[in-house]
């Protein structure tokens, strides 16, 4: 009965939303020109890479060292200096700044969820390239508070890990880890408290993802607080490894960053 009702809300809103295409042609949700997506290619050739060269656990930019091994591996001075994360490594599509901000807002604050897609589209790209190139994933997307969940109405991580699940044929996992703590937004907080805020906010299912290599999926990271959070939680509860994927990656991620101020 439940599925049914899912389906026929589905079917409706497919029939909405064709209706209001046709009432008011669709315009990229970013600029707001009109054209046949909703996310146009101008805007997306204005995102921004995550500045070279870039920390090999964490993804953040990481400062240039003197010598030929200066692009080749290294560490952010955060992880060098001993942070220990739960996850193998992270990385962000793009950097968390001008159009890929503005889009991201569009998505979670102005419920534009329509830009989920074309946003998860310009991931994949990431998915080719170290570390996660030829690995067999899990796509798992970082769970919202149910009480969050009821305000904004949809999981902007879910939208984007259910594309990239459609697109690459791995398979998407929605239950296996929940929030189970409200905690105060991210934003707000320094580096330092980002980890203290999202202690044990989260819950894995015990078996759910026993010995599966895991990815999780989230729009914005930062300091990582909550995927390190999220990941211990799956770990726990019988994943074999996490690596992390999300939209953007923002500021260094170093504690008490000026710049690392987005959701995360």
């Amino acid at each position: 009965m439940a599925n049914a009702a899912a389906a026929l809300v589905a079917t409706a809103r497919l029939l909405l939303d064709g209706a209001l295409d046709l009432l008011y042609p669709p315009r990229c949700l970013v600029c707001g020109d009109f054209g046949p997506l909703y996310l146009c290619a101008a805007c997306v050739s204005e995102f921004e890479a995550v500045q070279s060269p870039i920390c090999l656990r964490c993804g953040a930019e990481a400062e240039p060292r003197a010598g030929p091994e200066e692009r080749v591996a290294r560490l952010c001075p955060w992880c060098l200096a001993g942070r220990a994360f739960a996850f193998v490594a992270a990385r962000g599509a793009h950097a968390y700044t001008g159009v890929v901000r503005a889009a991201i807002h569009r998505l979670k604050y102005d419920r534009r969820r329509r830009l989920a897609e074309p946003l998860a589209l310009t991931m994949l790209s990431t998915l080719s390239r170290v570390p996660f190139a030829g690995r067999d994933f899990v796509l798992v997307p970082v769970p919202l508070h149910p009480s969050k969940l009821r305000l904004r109405g949809f999981n902007q991580a879910e939208l984007l890990a259910g594309t990239l699940a459609e697109q690459t044929g791995m398979p998407l996992e929605l239950h296996a880890v929940r929030r189970v703590r409200a905690t105060e937004p991210q934003a707000l907080l320094k580096g330092r408290h980002r980890f203290a805020n999202v202690e044990d906010a989260f819950e894995g299912v015990p078996g759910a993802l026993a010995g599966m290599d895991i990815l999780l999926i989230d729009d914005v990271v930062t300091t990582l607080a909550t995927a390190n959070a999220c990941s211990r939680a799956l770990l726990k509860a019988g994943a074999q490894s996490i690596h992390v994927l999300a939209l953007a990656r923002g500021g260094r991620g170093l504690p008490g960053d000026a710049a690392a101020r987005p959701q995360e």
